[in-house]
């Protein structure tokens, strides 16, 4: 008894902290401001679509779970990428709400690497997919603009991207002498999910298409706030 009213207090601590940190670093007079303004469909509009927002993340975390012979129920997803999404603005570099995402996922009955995988595989689609998006879109910015000295720019990136992940498809390719560590064991098994994900067209396609449809409903986000404003 004892022991679990100390994790409570352990976690509404943490959380308490949590949401300090997140106020000090946000004018919430600013905001105040700035959403009072809004009218009220901008304020339903962009709520929904941060809704849909969620449940395309979680979705498309499903897909690689699935790629990788791994599952979670989809409100169970959507509750452990919103957790994830949290501590992201509080925990220090980017990464830190993935990591707790990670922790989370493997206390809900995955296994680790499934959990580590998962989630990295799933930030390595949506980045690709954004990559993808640009470069399909970027003649349409070329049009407006006159310099054009950047043009090989995102293109290079598409290349560097599939470039990294066929890195990533090789990990499994170390020395036999080292096959024997922990850490080389994690690369090969990533390197195998990596593969199921990306070199399977029925996993592939569906993840990387629900990753670009995320990136424009975050857009529309975007443009419903600044057409309120």
């Amino acid at each position: 008894m004892i022991k679990r009213w100390g994790a409570l207090a352990v976690k509404l601590a943490l959380t308490g902290g949590a949401l300090w940190y997140l106020k000090s670093r946000v004018d919430l007079d600013a905001a105040w401001a700035a959403g009072r303004n809004l009218p009220l469909w901008a304020l339903v509009a962009a709520f929904l679509l941060q809704v849909v927002q969620v449940c395309i993340c979680a979705g498309r975390w499903q897909l690689v779970l699935r790629a990788i012979g791994a599952w979670l129920p989809f409100l169970k997803a959507c509750e452990l990428f919103c957790i994830g999404n949290f501590f992201g603005q509080v925990l220090p570099g980017a990464v830190g709400g993935d990591a707790v995402r990670m922790w989370k996922t493997h206390r809900a009955g995955l296994s680790l690497s499934a959990a580590i995988n998962s989630v990295m595989l799933e930030r390595i689609a949506t980045v690709f997919g954004l990559v993808l998006l640009v470069t399909a879109l970027q003649p349409l910015l070329l049009d407006r603009i006159a310099d054009r000295s950047g043009e090989w720019l995102f293109p290079l990136f598409t290349a560097g991207a599939v470039a990294g992940i066929a890195v990533l498809m090789g990990l499994d390719k170390m020395p036999s002498a080292i096959g024997h560590w922990r850490l080389v064991r994690g690369f090969a098994r990533l390197a195998g999910d990596t593969r199921r994900l990306f070199l399977v067209p029925t996993s592939a396609l569906p993840t990387l298409v629900v990753a670009i449809l995320g990136h424009i409903n975050l857009a529309m986000v975007v443009w419903v706030l600044a057409r309120g404003l």
